[in-house]
């Protein structure tokens, strides 16, 4: 039996203003308001002009701002609850005219909430992946062995990080959940989804860069004859961008989303929705979101309480387990990237 990880029991009651439960406490999200002002392209102490103007001063200065970015990097992953404001203004008169009753009003598609906070867990620790690489690839050698080592778990986390962790969420949301909605709702509604396709696409875009470079760091790597250490801050750098559009469309989703299919979607028909989500995934896949799932909200009392009464027991007993055998295979790499604190 799959353990139904993509809902959980409770009410969004009094909703016909546009606002959720959830959105009026927060979203996991990075630190916004500094988000893309301290880039790796931003002006640095020592003088350079952001992630290739810094390579190109002094050995002394580079070093000193690199292990600035490091220990940024680290503050900067370690996450916490942001208050919500919505971004996206909706219609009061919508809500008014929908389909479920006020009362009976509730949200039942988390896991699509906790995945969304899984692969802002995973940017984060991404990029921290790659400064620590960049780091480590100082020196006309590369960094030697040490150097290759870190490049060759750079690509490792990219590859979990997009190819298995956005890329699915993207898939089910392009698949399954937006399809799904846009039979429900009628379309005066749709313009949150529009906004959400938009910043979608955005982040699609960001992702294939990174991928971009990861592949150069490799190629230099591989060569001997340059340093990866420009293409490895380029993905940090890439990286803060894609962490500040991945919440954004938590804003987005909390927001706007959440309401509307509380209001347009009854109990019964997100309950089946789950259903059809989870076995979209597959049995292993899903069992190692549920992992990923549980580490990025264990630190956020609410929502872990809602995951332990709608996980089965016997599901939350085998997560270490899980983790052991087909999480950290996969994701191992990214472990020591530092961990992310959700909420206190």
């Amino acid at each position: 039996m799959t353990p139904s990880f993509y809902g959980f029991a409770g009410g969004l009651g009094g909703l016909p203003t546009g606002r959720s439960t959830a959105g009026t406490r927060g979203v996991a999200a990075a630190d916004l308001a500094s988000a893309g002002s301290s880039g790796a392209k931003g002006l640095q102490d020592g003088g350079g002009s952001g992630a290739t103007g810094s390579a190109k001063g002094s050995p002394f200065a580079a070093a000193s701002w690199l292990k600035e970015r490091v220990r940024d990097g680290k503050r900067r992953v370690q996450m916490q609850v942001m208050s919500m404001v919505p971004d996206t203004s909706m219609d009061a008169k919508c809500f008014d005219d929908a389909p479920v009753p006020v009362d009976e009003r509730g949200f039942h598609v988390n896991g699509w909430r906790w995945h969304s906070r899984a692969v802002l867990r995973d940017i984060a620790r991404f990029r921290r992946a790659a400064l620590l690489a960049a780091e480590a690839t100082g020196g006309a050698d590369g960094g030697g062995e040490k150097g290759a080592a870190a490049v060759e778990r750079v690509a490792k986390c990219y590859g979990f990080m997009w190819t298995f962790s956005v890329t699915k969420l993207h898939n089910t949301e392009t698949s399954l959940f937006f399809p799904w909605l846009r039979d429900l709702v009628p379309k005066e509604v749709l313009p949150p989804l529009s906004e959400f396709d938009r910043e979608r696409e955005g982040v699609v875009r960001i992702g294939k860069k990174i991928g971009q470079f990861v592949a150069e760091a490799e190629r230099a790597s591989a060569s001997k004859s340059s340093s990866p250490r420009a293409a490895l801050l380029r993905c940090a750098e890439l990286a803060e961008e894609l962490e500040a559009k991945a919440a954004r469309l938590a804003r987005v989703q909390e927001a706007a989303i959440v309401p509307v299919t509380a209001a347009y979607a009854t109990s019964k028909q997100q309950w089946k929705f789950n259903d059809k989500v989870i076995f979209s995934l597959g049995l292993v896949d899903a069992q190692v979101f549920l992992v990923a799932m549980h580490d990025a909200i264990k630190s956020d009392r609410e929502e872990f309480n809602k995951f332990r009464k709608n996980v089965p027991k016997f599901a939350r007993a085998l997560i270490p387990t899980w983790r052991r055998v087909l999480y950290l295979p996969r994701a191992g790499c990214l472990e020591d990237s530092a961990d992310v604190v959700v909420a206190p």
